[in-house]
């Protein structure tokens, strides 16, 4: 899982593209499900340790 293509992609993101992200996946206007904001969540404590 570490190694996918999802993962590589958001690691050449900067903080601050991060943070946009974060905030275009809890928008209701793009998103209209809990667990996409729930999995940004996840990959943001994953990416921290990388």
């Amino acid at each position: 899982m570490i190694n996918s293509k999802a993962i590589e992609l958001l690691k050449t993101f900067n903080e601050e593209e991060f943070k946009q992200f974060g905030l275009f996946t809890a928008s209701p206007y793009f998103n209209r499900e809990a667990v996409q904001v729930k999995f940004y969540e996840i990959l943001k404590k994953i990416l921290s340790r990388i």
